[in-house]
């Protein structure tokens, strides 16, 4: 499991003539390494005496936050397995013997379903990185400020994670209405995740000249 290797195996692996792991799995790991920034920056702002005089408001949302960020982190690393797992997967459709009519059959059926996958293991890999960069904007002001340039790293990883994610949906090319809908969907998370990543660039850099 890539999950259990140690960093530099990975990224050995990642160097390697494998064409998996590849895209699709380090957008993943971006974005679950983006909740990870979160819940650190979570849990430097919560264990401090001054969080107890904030308000219930403010914990209540930091709460949530770090339980819906802890839930992407787990979701995110499954995704960095199973994007490998789906380009495998297909590849291994592909390699299907093809003589006779039963064999083709056979092969065409496990590439649709292969095929599809290949398509939404992606996708959902850019949803959750955008709903990762969503809270990350929204606790950004509440957190420690010692925590705010790793926050704003994570928003900018979150947003690569978003970008490699649909490069991976691009390339595996969704067909007629499913294709249609998922640009859809896509550029409405985009157009709201710029919006957050330049918010999160504006704060951080007031930040460092003092003005928040």
């Amino acid at each position: 499991m890539l999950l259990n290797m140690n960093i530099k195996d990975f990224n050995a692996l990642l160097a390697s003539k494998e064409p998996a792991p590849g895209g699709g799995s380090v957008s993943a790991l971006s974005g679950s390494l983006a909740a990870g920034l979160g819940l650190m920056a979570h849990a430097l702002t919560v264990n401090k005496k001054a969080y107890a005089e904030v308000s219930d408001e403010v914990k209540a949302t930091m709460s949530k936050a770090s339980a819906k960020l802890e839930a992407l982190k787990s979701h995110l690393e499954e995704l960095v397995e199973d994007d490998t797992a789906a380009f495998n997967e297909f590849m291994a459709a592909m390699k299907m013997p093809k003589s006779t009519d039963n064999e083709k059959a056979a092969r065409k059926a496990a590439m649709d379903i292969s095929g599809e996958r290949i398509i939404d293991v992606p996708f959902s890999t850019l949803k959750r990185c955008y709903e990762v960069l969503e809270i990350l904007t929204e606790i950004l002001p509440l957190c420690n400020s010692n925590c705010i340039s790793d926050l704003a790293v994570g928003a900018k990883i979150a947003y690569a994670g978003m970008y490699g994610a649909k490069y991976n949906v691009c390339i595996n090319n969704p067909k007629g209405e499913k294709r249609e809908k998922l640009h859809y969907e896509m550029e409405k998370m985009f157009d709201k995740a710029t919006e957050y990543t330049e918010r999160i660039h504006e704060y951080t850099m007031k930040s460092f000249e003092g003005e928040n």
